[in-house]
């Protein structure tokens, strides 16, 4: 009976230990990943002015009213091809409207 308990304990520490060091070895990883995005990003936006980004945003023949709100979905498809894998959808939006674009505008 004893050796029985000694053995569950035994192989419920091991299994234990096992989840421990397979998460801690994936999370690594997708550090090194979320790296990677990041380094991406900066390059894409501190590699000199985009002139075609900045003509798709402030080219009025580029935009239209709709509802009430004016759209270019040429700024934003040429956006979602750009920098779409990196982001979430919310994410990409905010990261335009706050600072994405500050740098490129400032550059030209």
């Amino acid at each position: 009976m004893l050796n029985k308990r000694l053995i569950l304990i035994l192989l419920s520490f091991v299994t234990v230990l096992a989840g421990i060091f397979l998460a801690g070895c994936s999370q690594t990883e997708a550090g090194d990943s979320d790296k990677e995005m990041i380094e991406k990003v900066l390059a894409l936006e501190f590699n000199g002015p985009d002139e075609e980004l900045m003509e798709l945003m402030w080219n009025p023949d580029n935009k239209k009213v709709v509802d009430g709100i004016e759209v270019n979905e040429e700024f934003d498809k040429y956006v979602q091809e750009k920098y779409g894998e990196y982001f979430t959808e919310s994410a990409l939006d905010t990261f335009i409207r706050t600072a994405g674009i500050a740098y490129q505008s400032f550059a030209i």
